[in-house]
């Protein structure tokens, strides 16, 4: 169903971001590898340029999550204030594309993606595509104006060592009970909920120091929220094996 809405809307150039890990479909890069060669493969007998990435959702890309939050951080990274993980794989997706679609290698399209950030020119064309479609650019020319929520919720590290592990699809489930996703099809989205990450999987922690802020308009649910985010993560002496942000890359 993916490949048909692609193919259905024309584009003669295809990347895919193929997630893999505990906040993905698919579990394991095996799995996203099978799935990704899959979706290559129709590509390429309909003719198209293919691209897949297969990359990391065992952590939540990006230090913000939530739909206003996670806009800031677009931004942030587009103005080129931010170099994470987010940086990265937006790179890399943005560099596989330019590269078939101006016949030059992946090297000069990484460059020539790079540069476009330093330049400001994707932050501008952020603001073009989003006047396009009658949004308020002034939002992203000062992020202040997306507002806050009421409530904004600290989660203490309750000892000292390192995270270990990040269970994201629990993180996920917890942005939807703050407020930023939908139970049922009926429940309201609220575009000011969600979560900002201090820590992430890797980093060292002090007991008592923030791991992550929650935010929510819902009152009177603190404990339990920040209960459910150290449910999400297990933090244990010794600092764990680095994992690749982007694990392989299909065409």
């Amino acid at each position: 169903s993916i490949m048909c809405k692609k193919l259905a809307a024309g584009a003669k150039t295809i990347v895919l971001d193929v997630k893999t890990g505990s906040g993905a479909f698919m579990k394991t890069p095996a799995e996203a590898k099978e799935l990704a060669l899959a979706m290559v493969e129709i590509g390429k007998a309909c003719g198209r340029n293919m691209a897949a990435l297969i990359t990391d959702m065992n952590t939540p890309l990006g230090r913000n999550v939530g739909n206003a939050l996670e806009v800031i951080e677009a931004v942030e990274v587009l103005r080129g204030n931010v170099q994470n993980d987010l940086y990265e794989v937006s790179v890399a997706l943005a560099a596989n594309m330019v590269s078939p679609v101006k016949k030059i290698s992946y090297e000069a399209a990484e460059a020539e993606v790079k540069e476009s950030v330093r330049s400001g020119r994707a932050f501008d064309k952020m603001k073009e595509w989003i006047a396009a479609q009658g949004g308020d650019i002034r939002c992203l020319e000062n992020t202040a104006l997306f507002g806050r929520a009421k409530y904004a919720i600290p989660v203490a590290a309750p000892k000292s060592g390192h995270i270990c592990a990040m269970d994201a699809q629990q993180i996920g489930l917890l942005s939807v009970s703050l407020g930023a996703g939908r139970a049922k099809k009926e429940d309201a989205v609220d575009p000011a909920a969600g979560l900002i990450l201090e820590k992430k999987t890797g980093d060292a922690v002090r007991a008592g120091e923030t791991l992550a802020t929650l935010y929510t308009n819902k009152p009177g649910q603190d404990a339990a929220f920040a209960a459910a985010y150290l449910q999400a993560l297990t933090i244990g002496d010794a600092a764990p094996e680095k994992s690749p942000v982007i694990y392989d890359v299909i065409r």
